[in-house]
């Protein structure tokens, strides 16, 4: 009988994920009380280096401290900011956010790196809300998609 070979292959993709905002006595806002500023640190542990990855990602508020959900980004360094999209996942009794969940990209990382950012509302020069509008281009040999950020037209009608 031959002789069985054991080879051990990493079957699950660990990103260990920390959002600091349930820790006692950190501040969720600026000093003014008014932006949004919620450290946000996600380390690559398993020793691998990682493409840009969808992150999903929950993170809890103190009762009566978030009560709707603004258009967010995450700001790492000096990086461009991070779109981010935020929504709740659970209420207080006075009806502010327990739980809100958080999708991102995260950018490339190398093994055992340390993601250190925070989530923040989004710059005004940033604003990805908005309405999409679908218009015939003006020569008519084509159609357009506009959403204010980017717009996109197609050369054939």
């Amino acid at each position: 009988m031959p002789s069985a070979s054991r080879t051990r292959i990493p079957t699950f993709l660990y990103l260990g994920v920390l959002a600091l905002c349930s820790c006692k006595g950190l501040d969720l806002f600026d000093s003014a009380g008014e932006a949004l500023n919620v450290p946000v640190i996600i380390e690559e542990s398993a020793g691998y280096d990682r493409p840009a990855t969808p992150i999903s990602m929950g993170i809890p508020f103190p009762i009566g401290e978030l009560r709707n959900v603004p258009e967010l980004e995450i700001r790492h360094l000096n990086d461009a900011p991070i779109p981010a999209l935020g929504s709740p996942l659970s209420y207080w009794n006075d009806g502010s956010i327990r739980w809100l969940q958080l999708e991102f990209i995260l950018p490339q990382l190398s093994a055992a790196e340390t993601f250190e950012a925070t989530l923040n509302e989004r710059s005004k020069g940033l604003h990805l809300g908005g309405n999409l509008h679908l218009a015939q281009l003006v020569n008519g040999q084509g159609w357009g998609l506009d959403n204010g950020l980017l717009r996109v037209e197609s050369g054939q009608a």
